[in-house]
């Protein structure tokens, strides 16, 4: 079964939630570890395929299209099944993901900003994975 991990930005971050994110992504593509984001539908993958072919990210190396293990980089779609074999799972959907399917050397990210009302959506989050018995790590920056 593959891990649940939250990660909570740093007290005096000022970083939304979709910001955090683009920043993650970046700290995973330095260290070399690629990434998988999984959209809620086909217009969100193409917004974030967008959003991190900004400026504000260096142009993050990204494609929308399935997981390919050759290539380290950051890969977006709205099909969990196109995340086969990636170690790094994050979720964009806005709710809790079933580990069931995954691998288990697969790992769902969550990512918790310091704004009050995406804190609080990534609580009841967190409640949703426990009452699927799983009990999510947490790493703080």
């Amino acid at each position: 079964m593959a891990t649940v991990t939250f990660i909570i930005s740093a007290e005096d971050c000022s970083l939304n939630r979709l910001d955090l994110l683009g920043s993650l992504l970046q700290r995973f593509h330095a260290q070399q570890q690629a990434c998988f984001c999984l959209a809620t539908d086909v217009d969100y993958a193409v917004f974030l395929d967008d959003y991190l072919w900004s400026e504000r990210f260096g142009f993050l190396p990204h494609s929308c299209s399935a997981f390919q293990p050759t290539v380290c980089q950051t890969y977006i779609s709205s099909s969990l099944s196109d995340a086969a074999s990636c170690p790094h799972i994050f979720n964009c959907t806005g709710q809790a993901l079933s580990t069931e399917s995954l691998d288990q050397d697969q790992q769902i990210i969550e990512w918790v900003s310091q704004h009050t009302d995406e804190k609080k959506q990534m609580r009841h989050l967190f409640k949703q994975y426990q009452s699927q018995s799983i009990t999510p790590q947490i790493a703080r920056m």
